[in-house]
Order: structure tokens, then C-alpha cells, then sequence
């Protein structure tokens, strides 16, 4: 059953995070109906807030394949 879920991912601050967080979920054709980007507390890092849809085998997978982004620090569900 397919559900919307919030994912926030934290991340070192750098040009090229948000293209390849983007890129990850075109090419695996998730669905994100909100994201959102800004600073975190910390100085240097980034937070995405995304909102997708899916079961939680997706969410599962989403949270493994950003891992796999060098610059990303923590990735959880809110």
C-alpha cells in the first residue's frame, strides 16, 4: 500500500549534493510531491526535507541509495 512518507537528509554543503539527491530519485522515477532546501544548524552542511510516495520496501531503498552519496551525513523519516 502506498503511503506519502518525509525524508530528511543531511549533507556537507556543496554545489553538486542537491544534483546528485535529484538525480538519484529520476533515475530510480520516484515521486516527490515537496522538497525543500536550506542550511542545517550546523555550519557547513545542507538540509533537503522531501515528501514522497511509496510502500516502505521504497522507503527502505531510498534511505540505502542516498547513503551512497559520499557527502551525506544522515538520512532519516520525520
Amino acid at each position: 500500500m502506498n503511503r506519502k512518507f518525509n525524508l530528511a537528509i543531511v549533507s556537507k554543503n556543496n554545489k553538486v549534493f542537491l544534483q546528485r539527491v535529484m538525480t538519484l530519485f529520476y533515475k530510480r522515477d520516484y515521486l516527490i510531491h515537496n522538497m525543500s532546501v536550506d542550511f542545517s544548524n550546523q555550519s557547513g552542511y545542507a538540509k533537503i526535507l522531501l515528501t514522497l510516495e511509496g510502500n516502505d520496501e521504497i522507503f527502505d531503498q531510498v534511505q540505502r541509495q542516498v547513503y551512497k552519496i559520499v557527502d551525506v551525513v544522515n538520512v532519516e523519516q520525520i
